[in-house]
């Protein structure tokens, strides 16, 4: 009896250490699973701020553009604007040289008949 004993005995010795074993790699896998949890969280966030300042740096980058071409337009609106001032007064002055003209030449012409 007493080798049945110390087989049983050896059997639940074998028993419990591959309990703790699996015991202990259950915590191990536990463990790794809220690290992985973890890290996943931390990257999503990563990239949720990484895409959040790519995206406001385009927005910025989006408005100073523009703001620069805004600027361009109102400044090339203002040059037009200042040439046909002056095709205008030019027009204007033409046509006070050409009123100048035919008076002139009304003038000139009840001499020559």
């Amino acid at each position: 009896m007493s080798l049945l004993v110390q087989r049983a005995k050896e059997l639940k010795l074998k028993m419990t250490k591959r309990l703790q074993e699996m015991t202990a790699r259950k915590l191990y896998e536990e463990e790794c699973l809220k690290d992985i949890n973890k890290s996943c969280e931390q990257e999503l966030k990563h990239i949720d701020n990484e895409f959040e300042m790519l995206i406001s740096h385009l927005v910025e980058r989006k408005s100073s553009l523009k703001q620069e071409y805004k600027e361009i337009c109102q400044s090339e609106i203002a040059n037009l604007d200042s040439e046909a001032v002056k095709v205008d007064e030019f027009i204007k002055n033409m046509n006070t040289n050409v009123e100048g003209i035919n008076t002139y030449t009304t003038k000139l012409g009840k001499y020559f008949f």
